[in-house]
């Protein structure tokens, strides 16, 4: 019986400290390549990787998503620089649009797009 009460009144309060969250922890992104502006870049001589476009839409909400817009840009062109193998990122362009929908129920949707240039110094 105490086996029973202890299970119950343990479980409760392990799933309330160690839960899922919707909202982001940190992520990680200390050795991300960097996001430049060109006069930084242009101190060593570099070479163009390719262009990095990143695109996300959001209905009404997302908790996921951090609310500042720079910083999810910043975050997305690392994370994808890394994936090049890239040193650094220049050139950033960041923006955001409301899109219209079309239908019933009507949601509101806004786009983010973030887009730079991934380069690697030449050694």
């Amino acid at each position: 019986m105490m086996r029973l009460f202890l299970s119950c009144l343990l479980l409760p309060m392990l799933l309330l400290t160690c839960g899922c969250s919707a909202l982001p922890f940190g992520t990680g992104l200390n050795s991300a390549p960097p996001v430049l502006a060109l006069e930084e870049a242009e101190k060593r001589p570099y070479i163009k990787i390719g262009r990095i476009n990143v695109r996300r839409t959001v209905y009404i909400n997302d908790y996921v998503m951090s609310p500042n817009l720079q910083e999810w840009a910043v975050e997305a062109l690392q994370h994808e620089a890394e994936k090049l193998g890239a040193d650094a990122v220049i050139l950033p362009e960041i923006s955001s649009r409301e899109l219209s929908q079309i239908g019933l129920p009507s949601f509101p949707a806004t786009e983010y797009k973030a887009a730079g240039t991934a380069i690697r110094f030449k050694p």
